[in-house]
């Protein structure tokens, strides 16, 4: 019985002792995670939505539907050819890639649908990172 006793609070000890642990890890992973204004604008920047997300949130025509899934299947193509890649040499062709297809992906919306997509990635961002506001547009 003494035994018993000596395993089930020890048992209890190290329950309560991991759980304080990990509720400390996440309040900290939390405060990590909230970016500066100046990185939050970069992941705007850089943040890359779906086209299947971009129909469904944009109200894009379906001309634009259709060249936007032509867009990321060609982009997802190219971008399966370098990931076989070395790092050093498929990091920058990554970049390139992405930064052509917000270039092609412009070409397809609109003005009021890229303020629109500008907007939701910024709700997303705030979702991700726990954050009632953000920094306003093109701030630093």
């Amino acid at each position: 019985m003494k035994t018993f006793v000596r395993s089930a609070i020890l048992l209890g000890a190290l329950l309560c002792s991991t759980a304080t642990f990990a509720q400390v890890q996440v309040a900290s992973a939390t405060k990590e995670k909230t970016p500066t204004p100046e990185e939050f604008e970069a992941n705007v920047k850089t943040m890359v939505l779906s086209a299947d997300y971009m129909i469904q949130e944009l109200g894009v025509s379906e001309e634009q539907g259709e060249k936007l899934k032509s867009i990321e299947a060609d982009i997802n193509q190219q971008l399966g050819t370098v990931s076989k890649l070395d790092p050093e040499v498929r990091d920058p062709k990554e970049a390139e890639i992405y930064a052509q297809r917000a270039k092609m992906v412009e070409s397809v919306l609109t003005p009021e649908q890229m303020k629109k997509m500008d907007e939701v990635k910024r709700a997303l961002l705030r979702e991700s990172y726990g954050m009632k506001d953000a920094p306003p547009a093109g701030t630093k």
